[in-house]
């Protein structure tokens, strides 16, 4: 399916999510992957770093020089088109599984953690969850003020 990148955010120096308006809707749970294929030879997965509760699909990816496909992602624009295939994984959350869940992840590793907890505060589930997000500093952290913020609401809901 096409896809149009409709925005390009930094995130941090090194890391940037880039949201896309598919052609048609796609529904997917918190946590799944797709494929984004930017020409014909260059094609790479990404978790969806999206919540569903969100009008767009997202992922985000830090920025590797040695790769070449990493070197066209980086030079795209708004307006670009992309295809993307998916969604597909089984590494999701579970509504129905109400225990509390610990959620650890390291440097870019976040992204299906973002979709997960933004899907639980937008929908106000009654979940515990705790997360350990480990990176070199703050500023090499994808949406630590984010999770922050949202930590913050969970606690006074």
């Amino acid at each position: 399916m096409k896809a149009i990148v409709t925005e390009i955010m930094r995130e941090t120096p090194e890391i940037s999510s880039f949201r896309l308006a598919p052609e048609a809707d796609v529904k997917y749970v918190a946590g799944q992957w797709m494929y984004v294929r930017l020409t014909p030879e260059l094609k790479h997965h990404f978790t969806i770093s999206a919540s569903p509760t969100e009008p767009y699909l997202q992922f985000t990816t830090k920025n590797r020089s040695e790769s070449e496909y990493k070197k066209h992602l980086w030079s795209m624009k708004t307006g670009d088109g992309v295809e993307i295939t998916g969604p597909f994984g089984s590494f999701v959350l579970d509504e129905a599984d109400t225990g509390p869940k610990i959620f650890v992840a390291g440097g870019i590793g976040i992204t299906p953690f973002r979709s997960m907890i933004k899907y639980t505060s937008d929908k106000k589930l009654d979940l515990n969850i705790s997360l350990l997000y480990s990176v070199k500093n703050k500023s090499e952290g994808a949406f630590v003020d984010e999770l922050m913020n949202v930590k913050y609401q969970m606690s006074n809901n």
